[in-house]
């Protein structure tokens, strides 16, 4: 027990922090990124010799640099999935649900579809599960 004694002088003090100094700060990605394209050499930037080999690589037909073009100035295309119930299609409700919404609201609100579905569907049980927040 005569260890815990010659520790004790360099256990924090109360009220003082460990890391004094804090996190270190690292450079912004953004600024050192754009800083290392827009470096010239031989009368180019990084990034004007990068799209340029990109442009040479989908002009000789190579499907991944066009791809990569087409996504970059026209957006990737949207992917519509069919969401299928034995052969059926499933119908369901578009909620958008605000900032300011409490989880009870948002509860009452799916208690009130359901009760709307039911004396629409009156074979159907409606399925809410409370949130656990």
């Amino acid at each position: 027990m005569n260890d815990s004694k010659q520790l004790r002088p360099y256990h924090f003090k109360k009220g003082q922090s460990g890391n004094p100094k804090g996190r270190p700060v690292f450079p912004d990605i953004k600024d050192a990124l754009h800083k290392v394209m827009m470096e010239e050499k031989e009368g180019m930037t990084a990034l004007d010799a990068i799209l340029k080999r990109l442009r040479q690589m989908a002009t000789s037909g190579n499907i991944k640099a066009i791809q990569e073009i087409l996504d970059r100035v026209y957006g990737k295309s949207q992917q519509k999935i069919d969401h299928t119930s034995q052969g059926e299609k499933i119908e369901g409700v578009n909620i958008i649900v605000h900032g300011s919404d409490t989880a009870e609201e948002l509860t009452a609100f799916q208690k009130e579809l359901s009760q709307n579905d039911n004396e629409n569907n009156p074979g159907v049980q409606p399925d809410i599960e409370e949130s656990q927040e």
